[in-house]
């Protein structure tokens, strides 16, 4: 998910969210520019480096990602390895589709056409 858990008490474990996700434990993703446990903090990426090498910031102080990225800080990759190059990535499930000749979650494994051995 989009955090990591902090000791704030001895025995009492929480989760510190990472920018353009919220929630208790982290799972929600925020829209473009928020933040906060609740999505309502407004993320301004003008003077840092919100957009994590993966985008521009734009006017407004919003991340605009590149292609296989997204989230308020474009810190989400899309999909595994970006597909290997041997495949498409389907924005709307996060998986890829890969070109004949290839398999696995990441495109990366060449498929034995043929029945080689």
């Amino acid at each position: 998910n989009g955090g990591r858990c902090v000791n704030s008490t001895a025995n009492q474990t929480t989760c510190k969210c990472i920018d353009g996700f919220g929630g208790p434990n982290c799972s929600l993703i925020c829209p473009a520019g928020y933040s906060g446990i609740d999505c309502s903090v407004i993320l301004d990426c003008s003077n840092q480096e919100w957009c994590n090498g993966h985008g521009i910031c734009a006017v407004g102080g919003i991340c605009v990602c590149d292609p296989g990225w997204q989230g308020s800080s474009c810190s989400i990759a899309m999909c595994p390895k970006n597909c290997s190059g041997h495949g498409s990535c389907n924005r709307a499930t996060a998986r890829c589709s890969c070109d004949q000749g290839w398999l696995g979650r990441a495109c990366s494994i060449p498929d034995c056409i043929g029945n080689c051995s």
